[in-house]
């Protein structure tokens, strides 16, 4: 199975990361890399931020600036959790590290229990631990979309999919 989000191909190459934000917004359908959350939930665009998942203030990663790859769509809370956090070597080569939405599924990493995402890997625990992805308003948030599609008959939601492809659904269908 294909990760949830995807960088456009051939990747754009810019001087300045900030001018790929609408195409950044794009390729992560609107939502969080990291909690996975449609703009709609988050009250909107103007909350979400362009985030360096591997975070240009380590040395290492400096020369990442402006590397499409590297620039990921976050809501304004998931960018303030990460912030400068990296695994330590030791961490990494034992697997605690951030999920990369980009590259890997979600469900590999998480088990969803009525909301609440139950890490089922090192870097899903090391990702929750740092990003807090099991707030009281994730899980609300979560139960929510998932009431609104079991009204309209609708299987569970599928995390290895973007939100919004989803949620497009209930919008088509209420429209009928």
């Amino acid at each position: 199975m294909a990760s949830i989000f995807s960088h456009r191909s051939p990747a754009l190459s810019e001087n300045n990361y900030r001018k790929y934000r609408s195409y950044i917004r794009e390729d992560f359908s609107e939502c969080c890399a990291y909690c996975l959350m449609h703009e709609t939930f988050a009250r909107g665009q103007e909350n979400f931020e362009l985030d360096h998942f591997k975070p240009k203030s380590e040395p290492e990663f400096s020369s990442l600036i402006h590397e499409y790859t590297n620039i990921y769509y976050s809501c304004h809370v998931c960018n303030q959790q990460k912030w400068k956090h990296w695994p330590s070597e030791e961490l990494y080569s034992k697997g605690y590290r951030f999920v990369d939405t980009c590259k890997e599924n979600f469900s590999m990493h998480f088990e969803d229990k009525e909301g609440y995402w139950e890490p089922i890997s090192p870097a899903g625990e090391y990702t929750t631990e740092k990003i807090r992805l099991n707030s009281r308003h994730n899980i609300e948030i979560r139960q929510m979309i998932m009431g609104l599609l079991s009204l309209f008959g609708e299987p569970p939601i599928d995390w290895d999919r973007p939100l919004k492809s989803q949620l497009m659904i209930i919008v088509n269908r209420s429209h009928l």
